[in-house]
């Protein structure tokens, strides 16, 4: 499905993505500094150690990761079609050897730009599972 873009969004998204991804970036390294403790204190004395949340290191990150990898996947398929959809308009006009109208030129457009946006999106779906484990451990964590 196209999508329309606006200026605002083009002007705006790098800095609300690089929002998100700092956000992402202090909840992970205060997730990675309790575990790294919680490592620490199972190795120094084993019978004390925080089993229960070092056994949880692995399963989420393989569930979140999963996730990722799945949005990810389904991002990709928007995008491709979107790129099918664009190349089969411009080899459309090709097979009738014209050039397109204003019109259609600008539906071109639209759907270029449609798909560039698609294209400068694809990760953001994948990373949201993997922020929501990191949010919901520095939660837990603190």
């Amino acid at each position: 499905m196209m999508q329309t873009v606006s200026f605002y969004d083009t002007l705006f998204e790098p800095w609300h993505r690089a929002i998100r991804l700092s956000g992402l970036m202090r909840d992970a390294a205060q997730v990675v500094n309790v575990r790294s403790r919680l490592i620490a204190e199972a190795a120094a004395n084993p019978s004390k150690g925080d089993y229960a949340e070092l056994g949880l290191m692995i399963p989420e990150k393989a569930t979140a990761f999963s996730k990722a990898a799945i949005a990810l996947s389904a991002e990709m398929s928007v995008f491709q079609a979107s790129l099918m959809g664009s190349w089969t308009e411009m080899m459309g006009f090709g097979l009738r050897a014209r050039l397109p109208t204003s019109a259609e030129a600008h539906q071109m457009a639209i759907r270029t730009s449609a798909a560039l946006a698609c294209a400068s999106n694809v990760g953001d779906k994948a990373l949201i599972p993997i922020a929501k484990a990191a949010r919901a451990n520095a939660r837990r964590l603190k």
